[in-house]
């Protein structure tokens, strides 16, 4: 596959033992609403006036126990009559409405995974208690799902540029199975890019030297740009002077691909582009907040998410009742060095990978490598590269073939969740012993947003568009060959995979209208409670012990797992503690890990 995601994708914690359970069955294998409230925002009710901004539509039934309505904000926060787009809004009202204390908005991973989705797909997304007391909202955020899409790439290019990646690149969003939250987190490897997930081993070339081309070089600029969209020197991280520059092998290819998704976006979604960024989102979400009758935000956000509700603390720090942060991410680190955190997502997925793997060798009903996983994962992994399998079934599609870009791409999405590794196994022992892909072909699509009737949703593209106005990566491509032969060398199995997960970003020349870098300190907000996760491998546990050191109000609460976002997992400890947050804005005790 030539392009991919890991880049600042994180995804949704909540899909994936529902989606990975329904993947495996697929293959076959065994083993009274509340009142609308019309309080102005703070400072917007003459924007609202003047512009038809912050009101929220007539509510009205889709779905059972859900209502939806749409959210007019400006397009540019900065010039509100430069027009307005429509964000889709959903709750699920409260079921106790005689005890209810406000709405909840829940602040989806990603960038990229869909808000409103996730609120109808999943009605058990919080505690009984928490959906007795809140109205849970989720929304579209910007460029996302039913607001504003932004496009980069058709269906049909996506399968060819996205079949050998990791679509569903572990970065800023909680994922699927996990717990609550979902891109995809971002997927590993904190920047957009066609490039991340990709392995870098096919093919080299020439172009693959010197610095990124403009879009028109790109193959085709549609739709302006002046400036370049990533800083020349930002996010090199700790790459070594004395590193080889020698061009990995298939480079070149993954600079096509990635110049292939920037015109895209250019061609397709270029007004939208320089109006992404997760301060304008965090501007949205203020002005939902009123819409919703709330003078004081509750909300929660996993992965992204919580990279979401950091920003709007820093922004709007006394508009704050409660705000939970779950598989944190730090915010400073993903917009000013996304080199560096994608080395903390590889060398925590290569950490989780390891665990797993060790896990295998100790448990004689693992049914994978008959008591030598990590040596059958190798081999496994090698003869994919070279001569890939197919999916087996009545119903399977035996038209994709199943590569080492698939192999990856599944293995990463399982990893989300300690709890998913015997799904782990059985898939790699089919694929291993019976030559059978089909799991992992399911798995892969999830990830890619890939559906059933092989369109896709456009979590990819939101994804690309979104961490290009935030981060800032390098525009010298020596830079990416240094960092993908060092990451390579520090994590063997899942370095060469997620190392050019940003570089879409090197040929991103869309100017961003606003951007937030921080400070993060949200002086004024009250208490902000963090979960971290020891083993996370999307959002690494140092993500959450640094954004909780920069709150003024930041207290962490820590969970002993291999898992991304801990709530609603397996953990009582945590659930408890947040919800007992949320509900009475009691707090644990400054140091509580939880078992």
């Amino acid at each position: 596959m030539a392009a991919g995601g890991p880049a600042r994708e994180r995804r949704s914690l909540r899909p994936a033992a529902s989606a990975v359970a329904l993947a495996i069955v697929a293959a076959g294998a065994t083993g009274p609403a509340p009142a609308d409230a019309a309080v102005p925002p703070p400072g917007l009710g003459r924007l609202s006036a003047g512009f038809g901004v912050g009101r929220l539509s007539a509510w009205t039934a889709c779905g059972v126990g859900l209502q939806c309505a749409t959210l007019p904000v400006p397009l540019d926060h900065a010039h509100p009559a430069a027009g307005t787009i429509s964000l889709a809004v959903i709750r699920r009202p409260a079921r106790d409405p005689a005890h209810r204390i406000g709405s909840l908005v829940y602040l989806e991973g990603g960038p990229g995974v869909s808000g409103v989705n996730s609120i109808r797909t999943y009605p058990q997304l919080f505690d009984r208690v928490i959906r007795d007391r809140f109205d849970i909202v989720g929304f579209d955020q910007r460029g996302v799902g039913a607001s504003a899409p932004v496009r980069c790439l058709t269906d049909a290019q996506k399968d060819t540029q996205l079949s050998d990646a990791v679509t569903g690149t572990a970065a800023r969003a909680a994922t699927p199975g996990s717990a609550i939250g979902g891109r995809v987190p971002r997927a590993p490897g904190s920047g957009a890019g066609s490039g991340a997930g990709r392995r870098v081993d096919g093919g080299t070339g020439s172009e693959a030297d010197g610095e990124a081309r403009t879009g028109t070089e790109a193959g085709g600029k549609a739709g302006g740009g002046a400036g370049s969209g990533a800083g020349s020197g930002a996010g090199s991280g700790n790459i070594s002077a004395g590193t080889s520059t020698a061009v990995p092998t298939g480079f070149a290819g993954t600079v096509a691909s990635d110049k292939l998704v920037v015109a895209g976006c250019e061609r397709w979604s270029g007004r939208m582009l320089p109006y992404l960024s997760t301060k304008a989102a965090a501007q949205d979400l203020d002005i939902l907040r009123a819409a919703l009758g709330e003078h004081r935000l509750t909300a929660f956000g996993a992965s992204y998410g919580s990279e979401l509700g950091a920003t709007y603390a820093a922004l709007f720090p006394t508009r704050l009742r409660a705000l939970a942060l779950d598989a944190v991410v730090d915010p400073r680190l993903s917009m000013t060095q996304p080199l560096e955190e994608i080395r903390l997502q590889a060398l925590a997925f290569e950490a989780a990978l390891d665990a797993f793997l060790a896990a295998c060798a100790k448990d004689t009903t693992c049914p994978f490598g008959h008591g030598d996983p990590a040596g059958h994962y190798d081999r496994l992994a090698a003869r994919l590269a070279r001569h890939p399998i197919y999916a087996k079934g009545k119903d399977a599609d035996k038209s994709r073939p199943v590569d080492l870009g698939v192999l990856t791409s599944a293995v990463l999405q399982l990893l989300y969740s300690q709890q998913q590794w015997p799904i782990l196994a059985l898939a790699l022992a089919l694929a291993d012993e019976k030559d059978d892909g089909s799991v992992l072909l399911a798995l892969a699509d999830l990830a890619s947003g890939r559906r059933a009737d092989g369109t896709y949703d456009n979590s990819f593209d939101a994804n690309v568009a979104i961490n290009c106005a935030d981060q800032r990566f390098p525009t010298d491509l020596a830079v990416y060959r240094r960092f993908a032969a060092e990451l390579t060398r520090e994590t063997p199995r899942i370095g060469s995979t997620l190392a050019l997960g940003g570089m879409s970003c090197a040929f991103w020349n869309v100017p961003v209208a606003s951007r937030f870098t921080g400070p993060f300190r949200a002086v004024g907000a009250p208490p902000i409670l963090l979960v971290g996760t020891t083993g996370d491998p999307a959002t690494p546990y140092p993500e959450a012990r640094s954004l909780a050191a920069q709150l003024a109000s930041g207290v962490l609460l820590t969970w002993r797992s291999y898992t991304h976002g801990a709530y609603e997992g397996s953990s009582t400890c945590v659930d408890d503690a947040v919800d007992d947050y949320l509900v009475r804005l009691t707090l644990p005790k400054p140091g509580t890990v939880c078992p």
